[in-house]
């Protein structure tokens, strides 16, 4: 609630509104149904892959099965990463930007590796929350899956 559109919407009220007020006031319900189904996705499986259902395609899928001789694990890897400065604008000289889509970034990966665990309870999942400026653009979500315990 420190960002500074948040803020400026809570003082014109007193006392000031919390989160929920402000989920229900300025994000409405399909924002907070996005949102959720961004945090909590129903994965899509391929060929013994674990897949973020809005990165998958299947023609993507197939080409990246044959350029990477089918590694499972690798292909996850590329097919999953989220690069979360292509989803929300961010100002990099706004410390508190920064600060709150690094935040994002490991809320993200948190809540992928529950759900993952969850849905998967069978399998061991690699979940990375990055902020490398040297190989990353931005901060970057990932998860892979060990195939060594889930052989196809």
């Amino acid at each position: 609630m420190e960002l500074k559109d948040v803020a400026e919407w809570a003082e014109s009220f007193e006392p000031k509104p919390g989160l929920l007020a402000f989920l229900g006031n300025r994000i409405g319900l399909t924002g907070v149904l996005a949102v959720a189904t961004f945090l909590l996705p129903d994965f899509v499986e391929e060929r013994g892959c674990v897949l973020l259902p809005w990165q998958f395609e299947q023609s993507t899928f197939d080409e990246w099965w044959e350029s990477l001789d089918g590694d499972r694990s690798r292909i996850e890897d590329v097919i999953n990463h989220t690069h979360l400065w292509d989803l929300f604008a961010s100002r990099p000289d706004d410390p508190l930007e920064q600060h709150a889509i690094e935040s994002l970034g490991r809320l993200v990966a948190n809540s992928w590796e529950r759900v993952l665990g969850a849905d998967f309870p069978d399998r061991s999942f690699t979940v990375t929350c990055s902020n490398d400026p040297d190989t990353d653009y931005g901060p970057t979500v990932t998860f892979y899956s060990d195939h060594t315990d889930h052989p196809v």
